[in-house]
């Protein structure tokens, strides 16, 4: 069974991978470019009992102004092909067979069956979204700072439930982001969030096995 201080372990690397896919902050940067999150996250791994990939990001670091515009390219997207960090992109828009809507049945699009599931987590649970992501409630940030409040605050089968329902489209998006040349941070990163979540299910998955 675990214990709460691996299950807070887990939270805050959650929280912390969330970090990566918010538009950069100055002062993240920095931590990130001193080696300090670099740190940390390997604290938290150990105390989670987890592995990490043990790469180096800062060897994938651009500097701030260049990161910011990478960010913008890759994760936001405009004039050029982008990779959306948005659930609801990678999936069939809706599964509802009676919806006459076009998309239906299409990919691509914002706001399907798995935005209007985690709009309706958060307002189960009195959460509000923030004002930036009203239009993406199933953007990966938001999906992985849920998962740190799900592994601290509920039972082991609905977190594994959430592990399984919200995240099977990472290997498309990190198949996209290798698609458009992505920045290699955030590529990297990716490679860790879905290898750090595999894990985190086999070990909630075992939890429940063991009530």
């Amino acid at each position: 069974m675990m214990s709460n201080k691996q299950k807070e372990a887990m939270a805050e690397i959650c929280t912390t991978l969330a970090e990566f896919y918010k538009y950069p902050d100055e002062d993240f940067y920095s931590q990130l470019a001193m080696g300090v999150v670099e740190q940390e996250l390997g604290v938290l791994f150990k105390e989670a009992n987890l592995n990490t990939l043990g790469r180096d990001w800062r060897a994938d670091l651009p500097d701030y102004t260049q990161l910011k515009k990478e960010y913008l390219r890759c994760l936001v997207g405009g004039s050029e092909p982008c990779a959306l960090p948005v659930e609801s992109v990678y999936k069939i828009w809706t599964s509802d067979s009676t919806c006459q809507t076009p998309i239906a049945r299409q990919k691509g699009y914002l706001m399907g069956d798995a935005a209007i599931h985690i709009q309706h987590i958060l307002a189960g649970m009195g959460m509000e979204l923030p004002p930036e992501y009203k239009n993406t409630p199933d953007h990966l940030t938001i999906l992985l700072e849920l998962l740190a409040y799900l592994v601290v605050h509920r039972e082991p089968q609905e977190v594994n439930i959430y592990l399984r329902e919200h995240f099977d489209w990472l290997p498309d998006f990190h198949s996209r982001l290798q698609e458009i040349n992505a920045l290699p941070l955030f590529r990297n990163i990716t490679d860790l969030v879905i290898y750090c979540l595999e894990q985190i299910q086999m070990t909630f998955q075992e939890d429940c096995r063991s009530h």
